[in-house]
């Protein structure tokens, strides 16, 4: 009990609802800059594995907020196109599902454009677990607790790059 009366104490001090900061309240960092504070080198190797080994655990002040993903989805977006043809699959195995009418999880497909992502990010479902161009130009990949990746041509990934609000780290 006395973990929990300090969690929310914790939420209180810092204006937390929901498990997240207000917007306003948030300073944005990249993974460089959080890989520059913690004297790590900014690698494919970089990822939340090594903050944790750096820092400890995971830093208290460092978090994630759903309303600044979505101030960048449209620049990425853009990128794709907007109304490319898109296919969205959700995975209970990855931790992203939908609810089928027996209340059990279950695995999704769906059609749709590129820009049909915003709406659902915008109500909470989030990435799909992948998320492919029909044409074959474009996958992400979004697995549990896993950095977003992302396989397209050189061209493409030379144009995301040159979106200052996404940070775009090349895999070897």
């Amino acid at each position: 009990m006395d973990q929990l009366n300090a969690r929310a104490a914790f939420w209180n001090t810092h204006g937390i609802q929901l498990g997240q900061p207000a917007p306003e309240r948030l300073t944005p960092i990249t993974y460089r800059e959080v890989a520059d504070e913690l004297g790590l080198a900014y690698t494919p190797d970089f990822d939340n594995a090594a903050i944790h080994r750096a820092y400890g655990g995971w830093p208290p002040h460092l978090g994630t907020s759903c309303a600044l993903e979505l101030a960048r989805l449209p620049q990425l977006v853009s990128v794709l196109g907007a109304q490319t043809a898109t296919y969205f699959f959700g995975s209970v195995d990855e931790g992203n599902y939908r609810w089928d009418a027996d209340g059990m999880p279950v695995d999704w497909l769906e059609q749709g454009a590129a820009v049909d992502l915003l709406d659902l990010v915008a109500e909470g479902i989030g990435w799909p677990t992948y998320l492919f161009a029909a044409n074959h130009d474009w996958c992400f990949y979004q697995g549990e607790d896993q950095w977003l990746a992302i396989g397209c041509s050189a061209v493409l990934a030379q144009a995301l790059q040159a979106q200052p609000a996404l940070e775009i780290l090349p895999l070897q």
